[in-house]
C-alpha cells in the first residue's frame, strides 16, 4: 500500500463500516483501523469462536494483494467462498496483476490503485448502513 493510497483507503473502510478480517501490518493502517473500531483483532481467534465461525460474509473485498491467512481465517474464507447454494463473492482490488487471487474465487477483479478506488467509491457510501458482522467480530 502507497503511502499516499493510506488516507483514502482509511476514509474508505472507515466510512464503509466493514470488519477487515486482515489489515497487513505492511500496511501501516492496522492501528488506524483498530481505533475506528473496524479491524478485528486477533482474527485467528475470533473466527474460531462458534458464534463468528457459523457466520457468514455478504461479499468479501481484498484491497491490493492476497495475505497469508492463519489458518482459522483461512477456513473461514474457504467456507463462504465454498457454499455452493450461496458462495460468497469476491471483489479484489490491486493495481496490477500478480499474487492476487491465490484462493482462486475472485469474482470481479478492478485494475486500479487502492486509493483511487476508495476514493471513488467512499463518494457512494452516503447513508450505508454497519455490517451486521461489525458487531460481532470486532466486539
Amino acid at each position: 500500500l502507497r503511502d499516499d493510497d493510506k488516507p483514502d483507503v482509511l476514509s474508505f473502510l472507515a466510512a464503509l463500516r466493514w470488519p477487515v478480517i486482515h489489515a497487513d501490518v505492511q500496511s501501516g493502517l492496522r492501528e488506524a483501523l483498530e481505533a475506528a473500531g473496524i479491524a478485528v483483532k486477533r482474527p485467528n481467534a475470533v473466527l474460531r469462536a462458534a458464534g463468528a465461525r457459523d457466520a457468514r460474509p455478504d461479499c468479501v473485498l481484498q484491497l491490493g494483494a492476497f495475505p497469508t491467512f492463519a489458518p482459522a481465517t483461512r477456513a473461514w474464507l474457504d467456507a463462504a467462498f465454498g457454499d455452493n447454494d450461496a458462495p460468497c463473492p469476491k471483489v479484489v482490488v490491486a493495481p496490477r496483476a500478480g499474487r492476487v487471487d491465490d484462493d482462486a474465487a475472485t469474482t470481479i477483479r478492478c485494475a486500479a490503485r487502492t486509493g483511487a478506488f476508495s476514493a471513488a467509491a467512499a463518494a457512494g457510501l452516503d447513508g450505508l448502513s454497519a455490517s451486521a458482522l461489525l458487531g460481532p467480530l470486532v466486539a
